[in-house]
């Protein structure tokens, strides 16, 4: 089973049902409210990944309950999987299009890959059950917001997850801007048929099986890996591995951040590693960015 976390029998999703309350009503389906739409969905999707024995977390037990976004973010440590699920808006009456928006792609670890790859396959799914095209997208921060030294995710559900070491994605499920897209929404067959397709996404992207016997979920526990590099490495991860150490008072040298990995990123990282009970090798592996990125 790919993409669990040590230590893990199941897979473990951490569920968002984005907005509270009667939040974003739709101007064209006035009895249209995407939070009541996310809390419908979320629920539903529940109990579909539950079918396939994925263990799920959800960041609200009361729909009327606020939380910050960073903080909903953080409520998958430990889990395999963020999920906050929205119905997008935008000006344009006619826009029809499924989102998938993961963590920024800069190659600082594998949970980063995870993302982009999970966001296109579940943009892909409901784009294919609302008749539109999908697209796939992130978006960076300008200033470090979750404190780790780096400019990484823009969104705060993300920028969350990214902090607790755990892949997250945004999908937004059309647009409640287009009333044919609201309408479809407000069907409870409708949102019970997206729920179906994107937890067999999820199941299947996990490598989720099923004995014969019993309903439980068989496979080889998944360790979080991140992307190892060292002396002679270039390009973004090595921006961001300068971009950390700079942050935490270890410079790399006048280039600064230059995204090649020289002798003066290599003393600075083997200062960090020293610091910090690391081995002072001035190798860039799981353990030192780990600590890097604050996972540990």
């Amino acid at each position: 089973m790919k993409n669990v976390k040590q230590g893990h029998i199941v897979p473990v999703v951490c569920l968002d049902a984005g907005h509270c309350a009667k939040q974003n009503r739709s101007g064209v389906v006035p009895e249209f409210y995407e939070s009541e739409i996310n809390w419908k969905l979320h629920n539903l999707l529940t109990e579909q990944l539950k079918k396939y024995g994925i263990q799920v977390v959800k960041t609200r037990a009361d729909q009327n309950k606020d939380l910050e976004l960073t903080a909903r973010g953080k409520m998958a440590r430990n889990c395999d999987l963020f999920l906050s699920m929205h119905v997008n808006a935008a000006d344009n009456s006619l826009a029809n299009y499924a989102l998938g928006v993961h963590m920024v792609d800069d190659n600082c670890g594998l949970i980063d890959v995870q993302s982009k790859e999970i966001a296109k396959l579940l943009s892909d799914c409901v784009a294919q059950i609302l008749g539109v095209k999908a697209e796939v997208w992130t978006r960076k921060s300008a200033s470090d917001r979750d404190g780790n030294g780096y400019k990484d995710d823009y969104y705060g559900v993300l920028r969350g997850a990214h902090c607790v070491g755990t892949a997250g994605v945004i999908i937004e499920h059309g647009f409640y801007t287009n009333k044919a897209q609201a309408k479809f929404l407000l069907k409870d067959s409708n949102l019970a048929a997206i729920a179906e397709a994107e937890a067999k996404v999820i199941a299947d992207w996990f490598e989720v099986e099923k004995t014969m016997q019993e309903d439980v979920v068989i496979g080889n526990p998944y360790k979080l890996e991140l992307v190892s590099i060292r002396r002679g490495s270039r390009g973004a991860q090595v921006e961001a591995l300068q971009a950390l150490l700079i942050a935490k008072g270890y410079s790399c040298g006048s280039s600064g951040i230059d995204g090649s990995f020289g002798p003066q990123t290599e003393e600075a990282l083997k200062a960090y590693q020293e610091n910090h009970g690391l081995t002072a090798d001035g190798f860039a592996g799981p353990q030192t960015m780990s600590s890097l990125l604050g996972y540990r």
